[in-house]
């Protein structure tokens, strides 16, 4: 279970970012994921 609803939701934002900045050819690194989620 999450600590907190924020933890929930980083976990959606997390999905989405995968989802639509990532392939089997476009990775991205924690640093960018880090940065990402930071600008939400």
């Amino acid at each position: 279970m999450a600590k907190s609803s924020n933890q929930k939701l980083k976990l959606m934002y997390l999905m989405k970012i995968m989802l639509e900045m990532t392939d089997e050819t476009h990775s991205i690194t924690m640093n960018e994921i880090i940065d990402i989620l930071n600008s939400y």
